[in-house]
């Protein structure tokens, strides 16, 4: 087998080759969810395509064509992720030197107007909903949402959470693993990795399960699942399916026949959306409560969120919900 950092300039690799060796020494490096995607398109679209190809048969013209007849099925959405998952494939292989080419073929790929029109629709829960929403649950039910809607933590993250990351004292929750797919991961990414604010009303929430909840050891999760004795957590997906979506219908959020994606993550983005809209915080303060890792560089490299002021962004959040009305 070929090793990294070693030219191959008279071996013509065939992209199966390099798809093998990207899976070995890349892939791990990836977030859990960013991997099962890139294996998905690889094995599904990539390999049966253009596997035995050698690199330099990989042309232009040819994955345009190629691009334009998954449109016919695919979703203009699903595409891009497709191409960015061969582009990085070969990227990796020419800034190992393992591939001649010059430039990525890919990169020319143009999916202007290719691809079905994407199901998933921009949601926002407005904070009167969210309300509603919470006082209609039951106890366990209602903590893992108010989680999201207050800490705006990841579903993977929510269901992946120990009550050893729990630190009622010093008011942070550390975000140290996730749960996706049955197994444990370390997170999306090194800006993901670290603490959210614990605000005194979300933890006396937090608290409140905690008396109830038959699994409270440190190592015990936080929202364990009764039919497997608190060895796994509950399921995310059925969570969602049980409990989110009927709930967003049912408040008119989205309608009945809308399958797109609709989950715990839309508390993320209507945090976002209402915190930013309502001047509840700063765009840098906020970006620190989701602790997403990109923005422009300056609010990258010069501005910083203390830990005082996200929680005090995050119990004026927790305020606004509380103290929502539904409009008449």
């Amino acid at each position: 087998m070929t090793k990294i950092n070693e030219p191959t300039p008279h071996k013509k690799m065939t992209v199966d080759e390099l798809i093998s060796l990207y899976s070995e020494h890349e892939l791990p490096k990836l977030a859990e969810s960013t991997q099962g995607t890139h294996q998905h398109n690889l094995k599904k679209f990539v390999s049966p395509r253009w596997g035995k190809l050698t690199l330099p048969e990989v042309r232009v013209l040819a994955l345009n064509a190629w691009f334009k007849e998954l449109g016919k099925s695919l979703a203009h959405e699903t595409l891009q992720k497709l191409k960015a998952t061969f582009h990085r494939v070969l990227e990796y292989g020419m800034e190992n030197e393992l591939i001649p080419l010059a430039e990525n073929p890919v990169a020319k790929v143009n999916l202007k107007g290719v691809g079905r029109e994407g199901k998933t629709q921009d949601t926002v829960v407005p904070p009167a909903v969210a309300k509603a929403i919470l006082n209609e649950l039951r106890l366990a039910d209602r903590t893992i949402v108010l989680v999201a809607v207050f800490a705006a933590l990841r579903a993977s993250e929510i269901f992946g959470l120990r009550w050893e990351a729990v630190d009622f004292l010093n008011q942070k929750m550390w975000i140290r693993r996730t749960w996706i797919k049955g197994k444990e991961g370390k997170g999306k990414s090194a800006a993901s990795r670290t603490h959210v604010p614990l605000s005194g009303k979300l933890a006396s929430y937090l608290m409140e399960w905690k008396r109830q909840s038959a699994y409270t050891k440190p190592t015990d999760f936080v929202f364990p699942s009764l039919k497997l004795s608190g060895k796994k957590p509950r399921s995310g997906s059925q969570f969602v399916k049980d409990y989110v979506r009927p709930f967003l219908v049912k408040h008119g959020v989205i309608s009945k026949d809308y399958h797109g994606r609709c989950g715990l993550h839309v508390f993320r983005h209507s945090l976002t959306s209402v915190m930013i809209g309502e001047k509840l915080a700063d765009p840098k303060t906020v970006q620190s409560l989701l602790r997403h890792a990109n923005s422009k560089v300056t609010m990258d490299v010069y501005a910083h969120a203390l830990d005082d002021v996200k929680l005090a962004a995050q119990e004026r959040w927790v305020e606004r919900v509380e103290n929502a009305s539904m409009v008449q």
